[in-house]
């Protein structure tokens, strides 16, 4: 697997060869940080455990250098959370049973002033090899900026692929900022009811964030929980832990479809709903 990346990090957690463990994959998640695969890609990790005719690999585009840091960690360098953090992604691997992961190595930096063309033909170059049935992404409306240029990336990988070859399915998955404001006709909530204890564990591996000061572990359960009860307001609740994610695919496939439009759709969608519920009432009577 050429990854045009002298920093990269493979890891086969089963000792298979990289090109079986990337050929037998069958759920991918490209994140932008270690811990946020098993954010972003816990429902096909949950989906992949435990079996042996599907498999979970996960892709980390940076290498985390720029992460908030507290406690025993306040006064670690650079240089020594990035390996802190690629021995942390290791042991999730494992305990996640995942089929392998890459770690490229990238500094963010490297990915938020436009196309990164090393970073797009790495991505390619494992989708052809993976060739997964889904992919999960971060958002395009996600707060932090090095998610949205890892789910760019992505996207403009995808779209050079030929189509036969693409994922069934493709989702943008909330991480900093919720989903739920998105009109529930253009959201999708994916039941992960089964996968706390699971999730749990993978995220007990990332000492560095938790002990440092960033409870990951504590904030998506409760959102998980949150969403699957505030889901509909009319309906009793059909689970009890749920992540919300975009449909992807159409950015994918309707090349005139650009990321902005995508974007604007949600944001006119939403605006149109909010103000349906205020039309019967003009202002001086509110």
């Amino acid at each position: 697997m050429k990854t045009d990346q002298v920093s990269a990090f493979v890891c086969v957690p089963d000792s298979s060869s990289v090109e079986n463990a990337l050929s037998r994959t069958t759920h991918l998640a490209m994140g932008a940080h270690p811990d946020d695969l098993e954010l972003i890609g816990i429902h096909g990790i949950a989906a992949c455990f435990d079996r042996n005719d599907k498999w979970f690999t996960g892709v980390v585009m940076t290498n985390g250098a720029g992460s908030a840091r507290g406690g025993t960690y306040s006064s670690v360098s650079d240089t020594r959370i990035v390996e802190i953090r690629k021995r942390e992604q290791i042991a999730a691997a494992h305990l996640g049973q995942f089929s392998t992961v890459i770690q490229l190595g990238h500094l963010s930096s490297t990915l938020l002033g436009g196309f990164n063309e090393t970073l797009i033909r790495a991505l390619c170059d494992i989708l052809i090899k993976s060739q997964p049935e889904t992919l999960y992404l971060h958002n395009p409306v996600d707060r932090h900026a090095t998610h949205v240029a890892v789910c760019l990336h992505a996207i403009e990988a995808l779209r050079r692929m030929d189509t036969n070859r693409l994922p069934r399915e493709i989702y943008g998955v909330e991480v900093w900022r919720s989903l739920d404001w998105v009109s529930s006709d253009k959201r999708i909530i994916l039941d992960i009811s089964d996968v706390d204890d699971l999730q749990q564990r993978l995220l007990g591996a990332y000492k560095s964030q938790i002990e440092g000061g960033k409870r990951y572990d504590i904030a998506i359960r409760a959102r998980n929980v949150a969403n699957a009860t505030f889901d509909s307001e009319r309906e009793v609740d059909s689970i009890q832990r749920g992540s919300y994610v975009l449909d992807l695919k159409p950015l994918v496939c309707e090349k005139e479809l650009t990321v902005t439009g995508y974007v604007a759709n949600l944001l006119d969608s939403m605006k149109s709903e909010i103000q349906s519920n205020l039309l019967n009432f003009a202002d001086d009577q509110v």
